[in-house]
């Protein structure tokens, strides 16, 4: 994507870039939560000094942390859509229609990241919310990549040169 929509603003299209490897980073980083658990569960004779409930609350502990990790890493998540939202609003190559779809993705993951640490009360109810509109910004650009591609200028092909 930095490659198509770099001559929109490379500036920007820079930025995305990097706040969505940010993102991929946090994300992998994450996964780390996922492994703990299983430790904690699997360890053997090493835990064996824990309590059942020690160890019940050690794996809530990380699955917990991992949650906090994915909204994080959502937060880099919904700037590269926004930055991406921008580019594609402003790029000849796709309908302006898709980076408002974006745009309106990327404020449901901007919902999802901070009012689940600013108003944790209304995460159930954001969540009905916030996953409509992500899966209609994104699925429509991902749909629109794998059928319409984008609009690239036609070039002449050598017997349209030949004849001109």
């Amino acid at each position: 994507l930095y490659q198509l929509l770099r001559p929109v603003n490379q500036t920007i299209a820079a930025i995305a870039t990097a706040t969505r490897l940010m993102q991929t980073a946090v994300h992998g980083v994450n996964l780390i939560n996922l492994v703990f658990p299983l430790l904690l569960l699997t360890g053997g004779s090493a835990l064996s000094d824990f309590s059942a409930t020690q160890l019940n609350a050690g794996v809530l502990l990380f699955l917990d942390a991992h949650h906090y990790g994915v909204l994080i890493s959502e937060a880099f998540f919904a700037v590269s859509t926004l930055l991406l939202a921008y580019l594609v609003y402003r790029s000849e190559l796709f309908p302006a229609l898709l980076g408002i779809l974006l745009a309106i993705a990327s404020l449901g993951y901007f919902l999802d990241s901070f009012v689940f640490f600013l108003l944790p009360q209304y995460e159930a109810v954001l969540v009905s919310v916030m996953q409509p509109m992500a899966v209609v910004g994104e699925l429509s650009f991902t749909i629109y990549l794998l059928v319409k591609g984008v609009r690239l200028a036609r070039r002449p092909t050598p017997a349209a040169v030949a004849t001109a």
